[in-house]
Order: C-alpha cells, then sequence, then structure tokens
C-alpha cells in the first residue's frame, strides 16, 4: 500500500534496521501491515518460538551497526486460551474441575498435537454456546487465561534477560501494550466483539532507556490515551515526521506534566462479521 508510510517504513527512512517476529493473523500479506520491515518472520508458532528467534536474530546481525526496530507479537494471551499444561497446574483454582470447558480445551490439544497450529484457528471453541455456562465452567475459562498472561509474562522476562545479556535493554525503548481485552460474561459476552471497558482498557507500557528524566520512570499516567498516541510517540523516538500520525506523543504530556484529556476513539467490526442490523453504520460498532 504505497499510499500510507507504516512506523517501520518511516523508521528505514532513518536509517534503522527493521525486523518483526509475529504469530500470523492479520500480519499476512493480505494487510501489508509488514510493510517497511527489512525482515518480516510471520507464522503461528508461540511466544516462546517468537522470544527465540528475535534473540537469534540479534545474534545474527550483531555487527550491524544501525539502530533497531524490533516488533514481537503474539496470539499467547487470545481465544482458545491455550497455555503449557506445566503452567495451567499452577493457575488452577479447581483442580478437580472436568467440565465442558476442560473438554473442549482437551479436544484442541489433541486436535494441535494431531494436525499442528492449523486446529488453533478455532478461536471460539472454548465459549461456544457459553450462555449455558456455570460458575464453574467460567472460572476454569478464567485460569487459562491468567495462566497464559503467567506464561506471557516469564517469556517477555527471558526477552528482556537477552536483551541485558547483548548489552542492547539500556539502550532501547521498550513498550508493551495489547490491541483489546477480554470479556468473561460480564456484559453476556464472552471474547472482545464488544466495546465495553473490559475490552478497551489495555496495558500500554513505556520504559524509557538509560538517561530519562528520573520523574519520568514510574509515572502513572490516569489520563486517557489511544494506540495512535504510540504511532506519534514511536515517530518521535525516531525524529521522524508525522505525516499521517492524529496522535500525540506521550512525551508532549511526560515533558510538560499535562497530559490534555480528550476523546479516544473505538471501533469494533463484530456486527459486520456478524452479518447484524443496526449496529452503527455499515454495522459497525463504535465508541468514544
Amino acid at each position: 500500500l504505497p499510499e500510507f508510510d507504516t512506523l517501520a517504513e518511516s523508521y528505514a527512512a532513518r536509517g534503522y534496521h527493521t525486523a518483526a517476529f509475529t504469530d500470523g493473523g492479520p500480519f499476512n500479506d493480505n494487510w501489508a501491515l509488514g510493510q517497511g520491515f527489512e525482515l518480516h518472520d510471520n507464522a503461528y508458532e508461540g511466544v516462546e518460538a517468537k522470544v527465540d528467534k528475535l534473540l537469534g536474530h540479534l545474534d545474527e546481525t550483531a555487527d550491524d551497526a544501525r539502530p533497531r526496530l524490533l516488533f514481537l507479537h503474539t496470539y499467547e494471551v487470545h481465544q482458545p486460551f491455550l497455555p503449557p499444561v506445566d503452567v495451567l497446574a499452577r493457575f488452577r483454582s479447581d483442580p478437580d474441575y472436568d467440565g465442558i470447558v476442560r473438554e473442549r480445551e482437551l479436544e484442541l490439544r489433541a486436535m494441535i498435537a494431531k494436525r499442528g497450529t492449523e486446529g488453533a484457528l478455532r478461536a471460539k471453541h472454548l465459549v461456544e454456546d457459553s450462555d449455558q455456562y456455570t460458575a464453574a465452567d467460567v472460572a476454569y475459562l478464567w485460569d487459562l487465561y491468567v495462566a497464559g498472561v503467567a506464561h506471557t509474562d516469564h517469556e517477555l522476562g527471558r526477552l528482556f534477560d537477552g536483551l541485558r545479556e547483548r548489552g542492547l535493554y539500556d539502550e532501547l525503548y521498550v513498550v508493551v501494550t495489547s490491541d483489546h481485552g477480554e470479556e468473561f460474561g460480564e456484559h453476556g459476552s464472552f471474547g472482545h466483539s464488544q466495546l465495553h471497558p473490559e475490552t478497551l482498557r489495555v496495558p500500554l507500557i513505556l520504559r524509557p532507556p538509560a538517561g530519562a528524566p528520573d520523574d519520568w520512570r514510574g509515572r502513572v499516567v490516569e489520563e486517557r490515551v489511544g494506540h495512535v498516541d504510540l504511532h506519534a510517540t514511536l515517530l518521535e523516538v525516531a525524529d521522524a515526521p508525522a505525516t499521517q500520525s492524529t496522535g500525540r506523543s506521550l512525551f508532549e504530556g511526560l515533558r510538560s506534566g499535562d497530559f490534555e484529556q480528550r476523546a479516544v476513539f473505538a471501533e469494533t467490526a463484530s456486527g459486520f462479521n456478524l452479518g447484524s442490523a443496526g449496529r452503527g453504520f455499515y454495522g459497525l460498532d463504535r465508541a468514544a
């Protein structure tokens, strides 16, 4: 899509080496989200494999003196929630639970063992007929989710340790975020197809490199910001022109101490995808 300048293209134009390690989904060629990355490794493999590949890439390109833009994406904490069995064992609130969610979990694990990660595409299998779930069913689904969060947290720790071992951690801006949260029946739904706080409020952690002002560290921003602001923020890191960005750099607020409150726009295409009528313009749900 030559009419759009991606973040990776902006960084590449400033002399950065750009590499992305993504877990499939919308990062395939149809969406052009890999546009601008010098290296784009895209396959559904899980967070462990992605961390291994990113660290291996750093070793293979250790002689490359260019600054880096590194992007790691994982579906680890996403439907279907299938954390490693040993991690799940630590988070089961009821070790004896053997209800419908457990049955479906085992079906998916068997499918993946037989057919590979192709089986993981049945993302909603764990929540089919969820309107009939008992409290125990929901509790086990939550256990699966929390175990996935813990596993991902561990793997990010392994990534950061690897960056430290290579002398890179203190030189990098590190950003951790997610594109959506999850509902667990709070509004009559499971998943992320509705615009409620459970789906809209996501982590956004920005860790500046060594030398950043001390009052930036540990700062919790209570005002509302959005992912569009993250794009503007990272453009400022590379001193790149914001040709198409509509967000505001978070550094503006950090420098001034004032984050101007404004509306943040959100949209879900679930109504369109389901063919539902009367759900906003062209079947899209929107919120601000």
